[in-house]
């Protein structure tokens, strides 16, 4: 063993995952020397399960060096039915004969069977969904007490400052990576596709935004040079001091999206909810300076990955100021993916007129102000125009690989082709990449669905040639492995 380099076996345990590392570590002193610092380089984290796993690691100088990166995963929260028929129309038991409950699982261990509850007197099954409802209750609980352990919250700040070479926070929300966490509860199975389907994820995205809220005002108080996050952020979120305020007094949005609906207008919902919290006086001021300090941990990245979801078609232009605002600290980007607009599942919609006001607001703000200097790597997923998507990406004077993908051009001007071809002239990137591309924009009214094209320099270079020796975009053919298909 003393003949093979340790750089060798550096490389062996990479390998290995967590729970065989941890055993590694306790064969001898050399080898818990080796795999210690692959045990500690990423903290793993959900806040309703405290912090104290963070503070003891960033508490011993011997692990908190070796932390470079910092993972909110959660667990989706227990969702909620329509009473005791929502609940069963849910249910997947094994026996079940419905076509909806033919999914194959792993184990039934400990699990009813549907005969056995289907046997079960009305009374009963009243008591299974009411002790449910207590679990569930008991969940929303834990999201409204995390915010006011003022304590706590300054311990993490403390913490946090101690991991002095994080450099990387990725979030993971429970409702898009681990439904099958809550398949299952006690003795009762729930259909996944069932519980996606027939329940809201309001309160999942307000848990999520709650706890990213935390994290990042952590890291902006420990001044954490931090170079790479990657976020999903849905629902009405932090985007201003009264929607951070609802968040962090445990209340939620069920305000706002309640008189989003009562009005029909997401912009006069945030303004009656702004003067309710005006009325009450209570340190609206505070909630401000956190989005400040929350901004601050923008500064020094050079690679973002950022999904942003909001509720319905017209609430994503609410958001737009204040997400400029954090956009614009990135003044060190290098690399970027966004994704705005209406998201479910984590996938992209095609948008609509309504849909595509907020994002072409922000692709405008960011193109007159140009905060990005350096960045060269851009994938973007957006519903848009082609003016303003033109505008947007002849601001990124550096930006030499672009990827479109879910791109939606709208009525309000635009063809697809002449799009790729003026992007081709305008710009001087080595690569570019399309894919599943709508557009709405012709005379017709007709809809194009693309598979996957790139295109490298030289064809670039070609059909800017083309172009510039053309007196219009409309004689020029892009090349031939790139057809537009009929939807």
């Amino acid at each position: 063993m003393d003949r093979i380099p340790v750089e060798l076996r550096n490389e062996v345990l990479t390998y290995l995952d967590l729970s065989d590392l941890k055993h590694v570590r306790l064969l001898n002193r050399h080898f818990n020397a080796l795999a210690t610092p692959l045990c500690f380089t990423t903290i793993q984290f959900d806040l309703r399960e405290g912090i104290e796993h963070i503070v003891g690691i960033a508490s011993d100088d011997r692990l908190a060096p070796h932390v470079r990166k910092m993972v909110l995963k959660t667990r989706p929260l227990l969702r909620k039915f329509e009473g005791l028929s929502g609940m069963q129309r849910a249910m997947s038991l094994p026996g079940d004969p419905s076509p909806f409950n033919a999914d194959t699982y792993d184990s039934d261990d400990g699990l009813l069977s549907y005969e056995e509850w289907q046997g079960l007197p009305l009374e009963e099954k009243e008591s299974w969904y009411e002790l449910y409802e207590a679990d569930r209750r008991g969940d929303e609980d834990t999201v409204r007490c995390l915010s006011k352990k003022a304590s706590a919250l300054g311990q993490l700040d403390e913490a946090v400052k101690k991991l002095t070479r994080l450099a990387v926070l990725e979030h993971q929300p429970g409702f898009m990576f681990e439904m099958d966490s809550i398949s299952r509860w006690r003795k009762l199975r729930f259909n996944v596709g069932l519980l996606i389907g027939d329940t809201e994820d309001d309160d999942d995205q307000d848990m999520e935004a709650l706890q990213l809220s935390i994290i990042l005002s952590a890291l902006g108080w420990g001044q954490c040079r931090v170079q790479s996050m990657d976020l999903y952020i849905g629902g009405p979120a932090f985007w201003s001091a009264d929607r951070l305020r609802d968040l962090w007094q445990g209340e939620g949005h069920a305000r706002v999206r309640g008189l989003r609906t009562a009005l029909g207008d997401a912009k006069a919902a945030d303004e009656e909810v702004h003067r309710q919290v005006s009325e009450l006086s209570d340190g609206r001021g505070r909630y401000a300076r956190q989005l400040f300090i929350m901004e601050t941990t923008f500064t020094h990245l050079t690679h973002i990955d950022l999904s942003i979801s909001e509720d319905d078609d017209e609430s994503f232009i609410t958001l737009v100021d204040p997400l400029f605002e954090f956009l614009c600290c990135c003044e060190k980007l290098e690399t970027a993916r966004f994704v705005f607009g209406r998201l479910v599942d984590g996938v992209l919609l095609p948008g609509s007129d309504s849909e595509a006001d907020g994002p072409k607001k922000l692709l405008a703000l960011l193109a007159e102000k140009k905060p990005w200097r350096k960045l060269r790597t851009l994938e973007l997923e957006v519903p848009t125009d082609e003016d303003s998507l033109l505008s947007f990406l002849s601001s990124l004077t550096t930006l030499r690989r672009l990827a479109l993908s879910n791109l939606t051009l709208l009525r309000s001007g635009g063809f697809l082709t002449r799009t790729i071809l003026r992007i081709a002239n305008c710009l001087e990137l080595d690569s570019l990449e399309i894919s599943n591309a709508l557009d709405y924009s012709s005379p017709q009214n007709r809809q194009w669905k693309l598979e996957e094209r790139t295109f490298n320099k030289s064809q670039l270079l070609g059909i800017k040639e083309r172009m510039q020796t053309s007196s219009s975009a409309q004689g020029i053919r892009l090349p031939s492995h790139f057809q537009s298909q009929p939807g």
